[in-house]
């Protein structure tokens, strides 16, 4: 009789044993849960980090702005080549590098009528995309070469009133023509014209 108690109570010590050792203490619990929220913040914050390094330091192109320019027919090479990198440009910087050339180009073939009705098509999409680059500092410089060129093409052509706002919009971004009197001298020569041919 004796031996079979023993017996029983060996048996409920290895049970209890067993027992207490399989199932674990709420301090335990909490630490673990701990260590996997602790672990899925470094994660998350490991992940943050990679996405804030991959944003592009250049904005890209709103849909409004991935405008594609149709070219007459007798264009020149160079022009042609401009057009297309503009129609392929992605990115800010580059639809800005790439209109800037195409004005230049119209400007030195302005004798040619074509040339001229081409380029004063691109005032308001050349005036938005200025607008943008003027509101980030991290994008490149704007050239007051190309303000002149097309504010004299839109003169020749005789839209006063658009060639008055591309001086205006150089004089707010304190740009410079190269003049002594400098887009606030050539604006007034402009508005002169337009009142002089409005007589």
């Amino acid at each position: 009789m004796k031996i079979l108690a023993i017996i029983i109570i060996v048996l409920i010590g290895v049970y209890l044993y067993r027992r207490n050792k399989t199932v674990s203490t709420p301090e335990a619990t909490i630490h673990d849960e701990q260590s996997e929220v602790d672990g899925s913040s470094e994660h998350l914050s490991i992940s943050s980090s990679k996405e804030e390094e991959a944003e592009p330091s250049i904005t890209s192109l709103t849909d409004g702005e991935k405008k594609v320019f149709k070219l007459f027919v007798k264009a020149n090479e160079r022009l042609k080549k401009h057009v297309d990198n503009l129609n392929q440009s992605e990115i800010l910087e580059e639809k800005y590098t790439a209109m800037i050339a195409v004005i230049a180009e119209c400007y030195k073939q302005r004798k040619d009528k074509q040339y001229v009705d081409f380029c004063v098509t691109l005032s308001s999409d050349f005036s938005r995309l200025c607008e943008r680059i003027s509101q980030d500092e991290s994008l490149l410089d704007l050239k007051g070469v190309s303000f002149m060129q097309l504010a004299t093409l839109l003169n020749d052509k005789g839209d006063f009133d658009e060639a008055i706002s591309i001086c205006q919009q150089a004089i707010d971004y304190e740009l410079t023509d190269g003049t002594v009197s400098g887009f606030s001298g050539r604006k007034s020569r402009i508005e002169k014209a337009k009142h002089k041919q409005a007589r």
